[in-house]
């Protein structure tokens, strides 16, 4: 192909493109004009902040420090604070004096550092432990931020008779003579017999006990559907695990469905606990089953009592 055929070829219009491409070349010209000359056409008002000054003055004197952000990703981990808060929390660290982290309310760790939902959290899930019994066991509660179990690990003091820590208010109990109820014998009439159990309650206490295969500590009653908080502290100095005799599981037995029948275990850790066995063979003891990553620390130490290996 020569230049005429390619000329001809390229840069040849009949009068409809050629009338098109003139109107695109006109509008064209148009948009670059208008944006060239519209800062001259519309002029930016200036607005005078000064009858205001003193007042975000004031206002910003009044603020010390800015609010803590925590970030979690997969519900539980990893969390990252913001500078300013840090600053602030660092400010105060001087004030800090050896404390039983048993002893401390909600208040409490939110002044170290925790918002108001984790320090809920910590508090609930103190409550359901039985108390913290040394500092490893506080390390393990993933609502606490490393930078502040940093700050405050120094002044931790756990004495070893947790339980006297966590239930100081029992000591002055108008009712500690009376006999305590073993939670792994009592039924119902006995349940209703304490403060703020009903028949519905005392019902849902033994279901769970049954599901359970039998507590092996106080603080599981706590864990009862629609058991109040207020009850259950008020409770727990009138129950004594009698008999801590649990049924157990076979691990290198057990369907998916009998495990996953426990209250602990939901279908799909089930299915993950059978399918490591299938892969692996049997489990030489329960505790492969936090070695192989199948479950958290914080529920192995719930679940293991209720598992066996034969």
């Amino acid at each position: 192909m020569n230049f005429k055929d390619f000329w001809k070829l390229y840069f040849t219009f009949n009068r409809s493109e050629r009338r098109a491409i003139r109107f695109l070349l006109i509008l064209i010209t148009l948009i670059i004009l208008v944006n060239a000359f519209m800062p001259l056409l519309i002029q930016t008002k200036q607005w005078d902040h000064s009858p205001y000054q003193a007042m975000l003055d004031s206002m910003s004197q009044a603020v010390s420090y800015k609010d803590s952000l925590f970030n979690s990703n997969h519900y539980e981990q990893n969390y990252q604070v913001s500078e300013g808060f840090e600053k602030s929390f660092s400010r105060s660290q001087n004030q800090l004096k050896p404390f039983n982290p048993n002893n401390l309310d909600e208040a409490g760790w939110q002044q170290l550092g925790l918002s108001e939902k984790q320090a809920a959290a910590v508090v609930n899930i103190r409550r359901r432990k039985g108390g913290f019994t040394n500092v490893h066991d506080l390390k393990q509660v993933k609502f606490i931020p490393a930078y502040v179990m940093q700050k405050i690990e120094p002044y931790l003091v756990i004495p070893s008779d947790t339980i006297q820590v966590v239930k100081p208010e029992t000591k002055n109990n108008p009712y500690k003579s009376v006999k305590l109820l073993d939670i792994n014998q009592a039924n119902v009439d006995e349940w209703k017999e304490l403060q703020g159990i009903g028949e519905k309650l005392a019902e849902r206490i033994i279901r769970f006990r049954e599901k359970l295969g039998g507590f092996y500590r106080v603080s599981q009653v706590c864990e009862v559907y629609g058991m109040p908080v207020e009850t259950c502290d008020k409770i727990i100095p009138h129950l004594t695990v009698g008999q801590n005799d649990v049924t157990k599981i076979q691990l290198n037995y057990a369907s998916t469905q009998e495990l996953a029948n426990h209250p602990y275990i939901n279908y799909k850790l089930a299915s993950a606990i059978v399918s490591n066995r299938n892969t692996r063979g049997f489990y030489k003891n329960v505790e492969e089953i936090l070695t192989f990553g199948l479950v958290e620390k914080e529920l192995y130490d719930k679940l293991a009592p209720y598992l066996t290996v034969q």
